[in-house]
C-alpha cells in the first residue's frame, strides 16, 4: 500500500493548502494531454488522487494518521477531486476522464411513480437531481402507453468528471387503476348500463384516461355483451403509429328498491311478457 504522504511528497505535518497544491503539480504532471495513453501516469494519478482526498478529509486524516489504514475510498468520491480542480480536468476529453477516473462518468438513477392516467396519455415532469454536490432541474418528458416498469435512459444528464458526461436513468412506476386493465396496448372497463337501455338504446358515458366518453349502446344489447371502441387504447410508447383498442365490459344493476310508478310499469311489461308477476298487497308485502 502507498504512504499517502510519499505519494504526494509532502511531509506528515503539511497543511490543507500544501496537500493541495502538490496534487495540481502531480495532476499537471500527468495530464492525458501531456501522456496520452500512459499507464503509469493514470496509475500515478490515481493513487494521488486517493491520497489527496484522504488528508483533505479532517476525519480521515485522523484515522490514518493514528492507525496507519487506509480508509476505503469509493470511486463516486473521485467527483470531488473533479470539482476542486475544474480548471485542470475541464479540458480533458470524455474517453481520457473515465480512463483516469476508472471508468465512466457518473450516472444516476431516479425512480418515479406515475398515476396510470399519466403513463397512459404521457405527461412532462421535472426531475430535482443532486449532481456534484449542485441541485439542478431536468425535464423530462414520459411518452404515452409506458408500462410499468419502463427504463427510460436520457443521454448526458447523469453527473460530469472533466469532460465525460454520465447518463439520466429514469425507473417508471405506474399505479394501478381500478377502472382500467392494461393487456399489451388495449384497455379493458366496465361499465354499469341501465336495464332500460340495454332493451331500447340509448348513449351511456364511460371513463376513458383522457377523460369522460360518451358511447351508443344498440337496442336489444345484452347484459354480457363488450363494446370494442377501436383506437381507443394506448398509444405505443416507442413511436410507432399504432394504437390499441379499448373494450368496454357492460353490465347491468337490479334495482334494489323501486317507486310506485317504476313497480307497476315492470308489473304491465312482465304481464305483456306472458310472466306471472302479481303484485303482493301493499300491506302485507314481505320484501322491499
Amino acid at each position: 500500500m502507498p504512504n499517502y504522504y510519499v505519494v504526494l511528497g509532502i511531509p506528515r505535518t503539511a497543511t490543507s493548502e500544501e496537500v493541495k497544491k502538490a496534487f495540481r503539480a502531480i495532476a499537471l504532471e500527468n495530464h492525458p494531454d501531456k501522456k496520452p495513453g500512459d499507464p503509469a501516469a493514470e496509475s500515478r494519478f490515481k493513487e494521488a488522487s486517493e491520497a489527496y482526498e484522504v488528508l483533505m478529509d479532517t476525519e480521515r486524516r485522523s484515522v490514518y494518521d493514528r492507525t496507519g489504514q487506509h480508509p476505503s475510498i469509493r470511486s463516486t468520491d473521485f467527483v470531488n477531486v473533479a470539482q476542486a480542480f475544474k480548471d485542470i480536468f475541464s479540458g480533458w476529453a470524455p474517453k481520457a476522464a473515465a480512463d483516469v477516473f476508472g471508468g465512466p462518468a457518473r450516472d444516476i438513477t431516479f425512480d418515479l411513480e406515475l398515476s396510470f392516467q399519466e403513463a397512459a396519455i404521457g405527461v412532462k415532469r421535472e426531475l430535482k437531481l443532486n449532481r456534484g454536490g449542485s441541485w439542478t432541474t431536468v425535464e423530462l418528458r414520459i411518452p404515452p402507453g409506458v408500462e410499468d416498469g419502463t427504463r427510460i435512459r436520457l443521454r448526458g444528464a447523469g453527473e460530469q468528471i472533466g469532460g465525460a458526461i454520465g447518463d439520466l436513468y429514469v425507473n417508471l412506476t405506474v399505479k394501478s387503476d381500478p377502472l382500467f386493465e392494461r393487456s399489451g396496448l388495449d384497455l379493458h372497463t366496465m361499465a354499469i348500463v341501465p336495464f332500460t337501455v340495454l332493451v331500447l338504446g340509448g348513449q351511456v358515458q364511460i371513463s376513458t384516461p383522457a377523460g369522460p366518453l360518451s358511447i351508443e349502446v344498440k337496442p336489444g344489447t345484452q347484459a354480457d355483451d363488450v363494446i370494442n371502441l377501436k383506437r381507443f387504447g394506448l398509444m405505443d410508447p416507442g413511436g410507432r403509429l399504432s394504437q390499441g383498442d379499448m373494450h368496454v365490459h357492460l353490465r347491468t344493476a337490479v334495482p334494489s328498491r323501486l317507486t310506485s310508478e317504476q313497480r307497476d310499469l315492470y308489473t304491465q311489461l312482465a304481464a305483456l311478457e306472458g310472466g306471472a308477476a302479481i303484485p303482493l298487497p301493499r300491506k302485507k308485502r314481505a320484501f322491499r
